[in-house]
């Protein structure tokens, strides 16, 4: 079996927010492209933002990722030096703890979606390619009933609509707390959530409101 982390390969890279090199809060993905892997370290190419190249220094820990098909794999390097020139590229040390996350569907997140059912309207405070947590009007759904349910996943053209079961409601003054999970979905609207999860996971990390997946599995 091939290295995820190769020659040739593209790959997302995130910076630990906080960082000096965090000037910019890096809201959004920053890529990069891996032009030689040896056995003590990596060339990459410099990861650019809006403002060009971003400047890291020796010694700053950064994410990489990789998406393979249904894959995706995560690991940590360590930035050893900048190279100048066009383009600039940066050398890291070999990834160490490279971890295939297999368990992709049941990986949970918290969130404020949408949601809908019918003409009954509440909010997803967490998601996973297995199922969510509604927040919905007290009595509004039964323990052991069916629901045909319409989630308005951000970026979407258009609401990931399953069948999901509740499995507990946790009863409130103000609202019900109801855990569901899918009963019937196609594989592509399971992708296409389970890509929104590991989005939401990536922003979450960003954010230093999620540690590091590698050292929580």
């Amino acid at each position: 079996m091939q290295r995820p982390f190769r020659a040739g390969v593209n790959i997302e890279v995130v910076i630990p927010t906080g960082s000096p090199e965090d000037h910019t809060g890096h809201a959004h993905a920053i890529y990069s492209f891996i032009l030689e892997a040896r056995p003590d370290e990596l060339v990459l190419r410099a990861p650019v933002d809006c403002d060009g190249p971003v400047k890291l220094q020796p010694g700053t820990e950064i994410t990489l990722w990789r998406y393979r098909g249904a894959a995706t794999y995560v690991t940590a390097v360590t930035v050893v030096a900048e190279r100048p020139g066009e383009p600039p590229l940066l050398v890291t040390t070999s990834p160490s703890d490279t971890r295939e996350l297999v368990s992709r569907k049941y990986f949970r997140v918290q969130a404020e979606i949408p949601f809908r059912t019918g003409h009954l309207k509440g909010q997803v405070r967490d998601i996973s390619g297995a199922g969510i947590l509604a927040a919905v009007p007290p009595g509004s759904l039964s323990r052991g009933q069916t629901y045909p349910v319409d989630i308005e996943l951000p970026g979407s053209k258009g609401p990931a609509a399953v069948q999901a079961r509740v499995v507990r409601v946790l009863s409130g003054a103000e609202e019900d707390l109801a855990g569901m999970c899918f009963e019937h979905i196609d594989e592509k609207t399971r992708e296409e959530i389970i890509h929104y999860v590991f989005r939401r996971q990536r922003e979450l990390i960003r954010l230093g409101e999620l540690g590091y997946p590698w050292r929580r599995l």
